[in-house]
Order: structure tokens, then C-alpha cells, then sequence
């Protein structure tokens, strides 16, 4: 809507006292009659309150006349293409930095039948409603049996710096030393050769990036190990057997009816061949199968969310609950075959116990 000077306005109202139309007056200044005729009314009603308050008021027009230097109008080249020259010259530069892979591999080479992969993550390491045990145990059995390999889906660290309640924050250690709790869990990992891939996390990376665009826990991930800093798809050869793998910390969607929504989101607009869809964020363990994709000699790709070992009044509040839970599949190195497991249904050292059975 145009707005009309005050001075005009005045103008208008005496035309109207003569006798012109709204019509008449809209064609003659170039603008609806509607918008001329609710203009008036403001104006009418602040007019009639500055002078039952005794104020003065201006009916000069303050509005600022904007002249645009030669160098801006039409026919001369304009500032944008500057801009975007620097911006290539940025792109340049930066361009490793600013490299987007939603796509990388990992080999696993083995003698054995079966390889075990482990999904977990939503550690929230550094946070005192954590039972550092329910890790701990996972990772030992993963260290300690050579066939053996887990790949995170995000939140390693707690990171106080954008919660909401007081509560929370002084329910942790210093993040500081969260960052080496992180740092020498993943080395170790690394230097075993069991860390296949992982992912951002809203906690351990994206609140970092929100307050100073930078996150120790992301430049220390991207220097270890294979890391997705959003979505992507790990392709995993045991031997010569190909296992496509979807990964991202969470998507975009949910449902009180299908704790799997997600993934069918990610399936229908991401990576509809993927083998298993993994994710983790709502601390609660979660899994599925979606029979409209069909993936290679694997026809039903596995659609799975991690638990998490986090569970704290703070979170319960708006989120329910947490559930500690991962997911173990058992990978064929001789043919594409996949086996899952879940240690809310069988217990840890018989997930072992079925693993070692079947390399014997």
C-alpha cells in the first residue's frame, strides 16, 4: 500500500466536502479507493487524538528522498557483480572448505564369514545422568573383537552452551573437558581401526557453530574418521560385498504414529538404494522396514534409530523418557546378507555369543 502525505491527505478530505467521489479522487492519484478511503480514517483518527491530548502534530513530509549516485541507476554496471566476483574469488580459495560430500566409502577387509557393525550414538558424554557403563561396555566388546566396527549418529559430547534450563548446565562437566572425553574415546577408536563413520550431532556440533561458527568436536571428527556434517551415504565394502549405509544425525518430519517417519523422508527424497538408514536425536531406540524401496539383492532397506544412554529430567520434559538402545547387523562377506540385532531384545553378550558362533 502507497502512503499518502498527510499534506495530501488534507487535500483530499476538502475534495470529498466538495463533492468528489472516491472514484474520481483514486483515478486522479493512482490507487485504489479502498486504500485512499481507509487512509483517510487513520489519519482522521490520529488527528482527532493529538488534539484531545493537546500534542502537535507535523503535517510536513518527513519521508527521506533516496538519490542514487549514476554508478547505481540503470545502464551502468551495478554493485552486485562486484560482490559476486569477490564471492568467487572466496569460492576459490576455500574450496576444499566449502566441498559438500554426501557420499564417501570405507573398505573392511576380513577372513572371517561375518563382520559386526554396531549403530549407537546420542552419547551426550560429559552430562552426570549419563551411566558412562552402558558405553563403555559396547565399545570394550567392540575393541576387543576383531571383526567388530561401529559407526555413530551424533551427540558425543552433552555441551551446555544453548540449553534452556540452568538445571542442565550444572548437571555436566565443563565442556572443555567434555572435548577430551571425546577426543580420547575417538583416537582410540581410530587407532583400532573400529570407527567406520559418523555424523554431525545438534549438541556436539551444531550448538558450537550457532554461537561462534566454529566446533572443535566437527574439526576434530573430520580429522580422525569419515564424517557426514549433515546427511550422506557410506559405502561399505566387506571384501568384494557392497552395503550402501544412509546416515544423518535427524531429518526433517515426525510422527506420534511412526517413530520411523524420518527415514521414509530420507529414503524418498535422499537415498532410496541405501541398505540400512541409520539416525539417532530422540533417545529412543526405533526400527522399521519400508518394502516400497527396492535396493539391489537387499529388497527391504533396514530403517533404524538409536537410544540413547542419557536420561534426564530436564529432557524428559519435552521429549519423554529416554530409552538406552543400539542396533547390531551382522554383514556377510561372501554374498550380500544382513542380519539385525537389537539389544533391547537380546542381551549384549549374546549378541557376541551369536556373532562368534557364526565365524566359527
Amino acid at each position: 500500500m502507497e502512503k499518502l502525505r498527510d499534506d495530501l491527505i488534507e487535500s483530499i478530505i476538502e475534495e470529498k466536502e466538495n463533492g468528489v467521489t472516491w472514484g474520481e479522487i483514486a483515478k486522479e492519484i493512482g490507487i485504489s479507493p479502498n486504500s485512499i478511503r481507509f487512509q483517510v480514517y487513520k489519519y482522521k483518527k490520529r488527528k482527532r487524538f493529538v488534539q484531545e491530548s493537546g500534542f502537535i502534530m507535523s503535517t510536513v513530509d518527513t519521508t527521506p528522498k533516496v538519490e542514487f549516485p549514476e554508478k547505481f541507476r540503470e545502464g551502468v554496471e551495478w554493485n552486485y557483480k562486484k560482490w559476486f566476483e569477490l564471492i568467487k574469488h572466496y569460492r576459490e580459495v576455500n574450496g576444499e572448505a566449502l566441498k559438500i560430500e554426501t557420499v564417501k566409502s570405507a573398505v573392511v577387509k576380513t577372513r572371517s564369514k561375518w563382520i559386526m557393525l554396531v549403530f549407537s550414538g546420542d552419547w551426550h558424554l560429559g552430562s552426570y545422568y549419563v551411566d558412562p557403563d552402558k558405553v563403555d561396555k559396547v565399545l570394550d566388546g567392540i575393541i576387543e573383537h576383531k571383526d567388530a566396527y561401529i559407526i555413530t549418529v551424533g551427540d558425543l559430547a552433552d555441551n551446555f552452551r544453548r540449553f534452556r534450563s540452568t538445571e542442565a548446565i550444572f548437571s555436566q562437566i565443563p565442556p572443555n573437558d567434555q572435548l577430551k572425553i571425546v577426543r580420547s574415546l575417538i583416537e582410540r577408536l581410530v587407532a583400532t581401526g573400529k570407527l567406520l563413520a559418523t555424523t554431525w550431532g545438534n549438541h556436539d556440533i551444531a550448538f558450537d557453530e550457532t554461537l561462534s561458527g566454529y566446533s572443535p568436536i566437527k574439526e576434530l571428527l573430520k580429522e580422525k574418521t569419515t564424517f557426514f556434517d549433515g546427511l550422506g551415504k557410506l559405502n561399505l565394502r566387506v571384501n568384494d560385498v557392497e552395503y550402501k549405509i544412509g546416515l544423518t544425525h535427524s531429518y526433517k518430519g515426525s510422527s506420534i504414529y511412526n517413530p520411523n517417519h524420518e527415514h521414509i523422508r530420507f529414503l524418498k527424497e535422499q537415498f532410496p538404494d541405501v541398505d540400512i538408514m541409520a539416525m539417532g536425536h530422540r533417545h529412543f531406540p526405533a526400527s522399521n522396514w519400508f518394502p516400497i524401496f527396492k535396493s539391489g539383492e537387499n529388497p527391504i532397506p533396514y530403517m533404524i534409530r538409536c537410544g540413547s544412554p542419557k536420561d534426564c529430567p530436564h529432557s524428559s520434559r519435552y521429549y519423554g523418557r529416554a530409552i538406552n538402545g543400539n542396533h547390531y547387523f551382522l554383514l556377510s562377506s561372501e554374498k550380500k546378507k544382513l542380519l539385525w540385532l537389537n539389544d533391547l531384545t537380546i542381551e549384549f553378550e549374546d549378541i557376541i555369543k551369536i556373532f562368534k558362533s557364526l565365524n566359527n
